[in-house]
């Protein structure tokens, strides 16, 4: 009997394994993104905690950008938010990413575009999913987020 059980169980472990080790897919990641409420906390300066922080990544492979963090859009680190557009694809890099190419960013000063960076994927694919980068060095651990809404 308890033979049973623990083959069972095995079995389930194996399966959820299976499922949550899927291969991230383009619709996976569509949709509207939105910083995190404790990364608005912990990680923005005062003065952007209001910002919208918002990105939408559409099926077409395009992307609006709206008042996100600066340093996503430049090697610059800023304390002013940026609007943006551009287009999107899926990398596999350390895990798979998703990678922003940048072709217009509004702020408060002129970007050179285009300019690309990637937001990786969480573990949590894909029913806790969340899209990030750090801000600052790796070391530092600032994981910025982005929430489906």
């Amino acid at each position: 009997m308890a033979n049973r059980f623990a083959t069972r169980l095995t079995v389930v472990a194996l399966a959820f394994a299976i499922v949550g080790c899927g291969t991230i897919k383009p619709q996976d990641v569509t949709g509207t993104w939105i910083i995190s409420s404790a990364s608005r906390d912990r990680y923005l300066p005062d003065a952007q905690r209001g910002i919208a922080g918002t990105i939408v990544l559409s099926a077409d492979g395009t992307f609006i950008a709206k008042e996100v963090p600066e340093e996503l859009a430049s090697s610059l680190e800023g304390a002013r938010p940026i609007s943006a557009s551009g287009v999107w694809t899926l990398i596999d890099h350390n895990g798979t990413q998703v990678q922003l190419e940048f072709r217009v960013i509004r702020g408060s000063k002129e970007y050179e575009v285009p300019f690309g960076n990637q937001l990786s994927i969480s573990k949590g694919f894909p029913r806790s999913m969340s899209l990030y980068y750090f801000q600052g060095h790796i070391d530092d651990w600032r994981r910025v987020e982005f929430e489906r809404k």
